[in-house]
């Protein structure tokens, strides 16, 4: 699973003649992997109902919205549109889950 620049890399060992169940999880940082989206409103890595919901949650908010993506100080249409026109994964590598 990748989350901005932190994947989780995790295994899973069926040892079925010892009768033991093992696994493993691995943490990385991935400096320089950074996956930048502001239409990603929950942080999620993808650009979905989730965030859409976000933007008409907040429409017509005017006064420090997290919503407003382009920062022109109003959540309202422009802020609808990019967040259509980013749907699905953020950036450009494939999803990774």
């Amino acid at each position: 699973c990748l989350s901005g620049n932190r994947a989780v890399l995790g295994s899973y060992r069926n040892d079925t003649e010892g009768g033991n169940n093992t696994g493993a999880a691995y943490l990385f940082n991935l400096p320089g992997l950074e996956i930048d989206c502001e239409e990603d409103l929950n942080g999620d890595a993808i650009v979905d109902i989730d965030d859409l919901l976000e933007i008409l949650n907040a429409w017509g908010c005017t006064s420090d919205c997290s919503s407003d993506i382009n920062g022109d100080g109003v959540v309202n249409i422009e802020d609808l549109l990019r967040t259509i026109d980013a749907w699905g994964d953020c950036g450009s590598s494939p999803p990774f889950h």
